[in-house]
Parts: C-alpha cells; sequence; structure tokens
C-alpha cells in the first residue's frame, strides 16, 4: 500500500468506528427519551390536576412516544447505512477485509425492532395510564 492508500484506509476505519459508535449512541437516547417521556406522564397523573387537563396532554404525549422513537430508529437505520458504505470501502482499499453482509447489521435491525415495539407498547401504556387514574382525576376536578 502506498502512503496515500494507508491514510484513506485509516480514515475509513476511523469512519466505521465512529458509526458503530453512533449506532449505539442513537439507541441510548432512544432509551432516555422514552424513560424521560413515560415518567413525564406518570409525574402528570400524580398532581391534582383537572380532567380536561390531562386530557390535553394524553395526545401529545403520544406524538412524543412516536416521533422519538422514529427520529431514532432513522438514525441508527442512517448509520447502519454508512457504516455499510465504508465497509464497502475497506474491501475496496484491502481485499483481505471481508465485504459487509446483511447479516452483520442485525444488532442494528434488532434495535430498529425494539424501538418500534417499545414506543407501541408505549403509546397503549399511556393511554390505559390516563384511563386508570380516570377516577382518581375525577375526585381532584
Amino acid at each position: 500500500m502506498t502512503v496515500i492508500e494507508e491514510k484513506e484506509y485509516d480514515y475509513v476505519n476511523r469512519q466505521v468506528e465512529y458509526n458503530n459508535q453512533k449506532i449505539f449512541e442513537s439507541f441510548n437516547l432512544f432509551i432516555k427519551l422514552m424513560v424521560s417521556i413515560g415518567g413525564g406522564a406518570i409525574w402528570l397523573t400524580t398532581q391534582k390536576l383537572g380532567k380536561t387537563f390531562l386530557l390535553l396532554f394524553r395526545d401529545p404525549i403520544n406524538s412524543l412516544f412516536i416521533l422519538s422513537g422514529a427520529a431514532c430508529a432513522i438514525f441508527i437505520l442512517l448509520h447502519t447505512i454508512s457504516w455499510r458504505g465504508y465497509r464497502q470501502a475497506q474491501n475496496r482499499i484491502n481485499q483481505n477485509v471481508p465485504l459487509p453482509t446483511w447479516k452483520a447489521c442485525v444488532r442494528e435491525v434488532i434495535m430498529i425492532i425494539f424501538i418500534i415495539f417499545v414506543v407501541s407498547f408505549a403509546c397503549q401504556a399511556v393511554n390505559a395510564l390516563y384511563n386508570s387514574y380516570e377516577w382518581k382525576v375525577l375526585e381532584y376536578s
């Protein structure tokens, strides 16, 4: 390899590592957002607020769950596609590096599926949470 090829290969390796790191950071962001939104929803139900005030927050909270889940899933997907492209570049520079397969992306795909299921479940849980606290809300209003 020439010096230019070595520098290019080093750059490509750093980009592969960067994209791997960003995939996991995106998933960690998803977990933090879900916990924060869910905690905020639970906190709202414990407050002495009127029924109409609580019902006012039901749809925005569900929207936050869906939008944050979709954004994190898109981040993971984009970094996975970028990772794949840089892995192909690694193979082009050094044929000893195997071409990437979609089987290598199984972790990322599992993360995306997990995000979709958690978001779906969380939206239903928040609605159920509001319905279960309805007697408490009626008592305070």
